[in-house]
């Protein structure tokens, strides 16, 4: 039942055929249904020596139906594209993981890889305020006063968010600024969390995979985290971990603190440097393959290339392919 095979031929077409926000569907309800397969699995083994209820059973074949007919959907979708086929081709990236870049990333909104990072929550400068730091936000510049255009673009300032933006965000359908639907709008995540996500789950799978195959990411997160490990040894970091401990109160036992009062990132933060850092690099060659493969030539350098004369570039492995 997991093969493409188990489609009809009319399903692979329609999987040709799938709109952007129709595969983004798919790419959720695949992950959605695993992880309810999954509990339902876990449940079936908690019953131990008892037989577990015929529903239990049913519905696990059921959710596993379900996941493998999306999984294979997926597969005809990135196939059916030569940026999808590239993808595929990379190792550590399967069906699910291919279509959602796909469907997530426009290159034509994309002119730069820094628009993707930014999309994908992957860009440090840009921060997400949350809804109690908008709600005070909002209570400490606006009064109780009128609210007022400028108001709203003085708010806007804190976020990433463009003022144009807000104020459309912060009106009505008759045209009215409120308060509440200010408050809404300063409190959005200001990145596509299943983008997020998928670059989470690609990080963690470069990992998992490294040293097998063809394997390009895994080798090259592997690189980063002993250079990461290094720098970390050597105290270059310590500003960082100073920062830590006057941000947040951590419990005294903690491996975290005990690093950060040595001057040290822990080690986990370390690791999460380096999957960061390769995911980044993998987005950069996927911005170059998408832009290539829509406009019939090469992205512009990245301005530390272009300007900074940094020459040093690391390229896409299997671009262009057939």
């Amino acid at each position: 039942m997991d093969s493409i095979q188990s489609l009809s031929k009319d399903l692979r077409e329609a999987a040709k055929l799938l709109g952007r926000s129709e595969a983004r569907f798919l790419v959720d309800l695949y992950y959605t249904t695993q992880d309810n397969r999954i509990r339902a699995n876990n449940q079936i083994r908690a019953c131990g020596d008892e037989e577990p209820n015929l529903m239990l059973s049913w519905v696990a074949r059921n959710f596993t139906v379900t996941e493998n007919g999306c999984k294979s959907a997926l597969n005809v979708y990135a196939k059916n594209q030569r940026v999808g086929r590239w993808l595929l081709g990379v190792h550590g990236i399967g069906p699910c993981i291919a279509a959602g870049m796909l469907a997530h990333i426009d290159i034509e909104k994309a002119p730069t890889v820094g628009h993707i990072w930014r999309f994908a929550g992957l860009d440090p400068t840009v921060k997400w305020i949350g809804k109690k730091k908008a709600e005070k936000l909002v209570k400490d510049t606006t009064g109780k006063g009128k609210l007022t255009e400028e108001m709203v673009s003085e708010c806007a300032e804190h976020t990433p968010f463009k003022p144009e933006q807000v104020l459309a965000w912060a009106r009505n359908e008759a045209g009215t600024l409120r308060r509440d639907l200010l408050t809404k709008a300063l409190s959005k995540r200001p990145w596509n969390n299943g983008l997020k996500v998928l670059c989470w789950k690609l990080g963690k799978s470069f990992v998992m995979l490294r040293g097998s195959g063809n394997d390009e990411y895994g080798y090259l997160y592997d690189q980063r985290k002993a250079y990461e490990t290094g720098k970390n040894e050597a105290g270059d970091y310590a500003d960082q971990a100073a920062a830590a401990l006057a941000e947040k109160n951590y419990s005294k036992d903690t491996d975290a603190k005990k690093a950060y009062l040595a001057g040290r990132l822990p080690l986990a933060q370390i690791d999460a440097r380096a999957r960061r850092w390769t995911v980044k690099l993998f987005l950069a060659h996927l911005h170059h393959v998408m832009y290539e493969d829509r406009y019939n030539e090469p992205p512009p350098k990245p301005y530390v290339m272009s300007h900074l004369g940094h020459a040093h570039e690391i390229k896409a492995q299997g671009w262009p392919c057939e």
